[in-house]
């Protein structure tokens, strides 16, 4: 096999490709297959971040329908509360965005992206994945840096527990957590 920035294309006629420049900071998205809507974060900067959004997107135009950015963190001069991972619940509604840096998540209802549930800061150790069970009623969110997942129950938008995970490689649980997340 020989690598070349020469070698054409191959296979592009079996894909539809769209391209569309959206905002700065772009971090994750997530598709709703019940609205038909793809939901987009960013975040733009180091701490304090100042610039984010999340988008919800057309996924055949790539068109913007709406976006909104996050609320202001309450300490002055310490940003807004910055969303990063994302997953979409159609059963409830809803949206559910990591903020990292404030190690906490928050809800937003699809159809407008209006805020429904901010948590308090401190509540996922540097939040970065979330994933949703729609059959189970559950959102599981990850926590950097610890080896634990949080788990908030969807309908009523609270924290449910904390799951230990525990680890015998090398390194015990202090090595050890998790980043992303995928459902199972």
């Amino acid at each position: 096999l020989k690598v070349s920035p020469q070698l054409p294309l191959s296979g592009q006629d079996r894909f539809n490709v769209a391209a569309q420049k959206l905002v700065p900071g772009l971090y994750q998205s997530a598709y709703s297959a019940k609205g038909d809507r793809l939901f987009v974060t960013a975040a733009v900067g180091r701490p304090p971040v100042t610039q984010s959004q999340l988008l919800k997107v057309n996924p055949r135009t790539l068109a913007v329908e709406a976006q909104v950015a996050p609320p202001a963190v309450p300490a002055p001069g310490t940003g807004v509360y910055a969303v990063y991972g994302v997953a979409v619940d159609d059963a409830n509604g809803t949206v559910w965005v990591t903020n990292t840096r404030q190690n906490t998540v928050a809800v937003y209802r699809q159809s407008d992206l209006s805020l429904l549930k901010q948590f308090d800061a401190g509540l996922v150790d540097h939040a970065r994945d979330v994933v949703v069970d729609e059959a189970q009623g559950k959102v599981y969110a990850s926590a950097n840096g610890k080896p634990e997942l949080v788990v908030f129950d969807a309908k009523r938008l609270e924290r449910i527990k904390t799951i230990a995970l525990a680890t015998t490689e090398r390194g015990g649980d202090k090595s050890f957590s998790p980043m992303s997340l995928e459902l199972d």
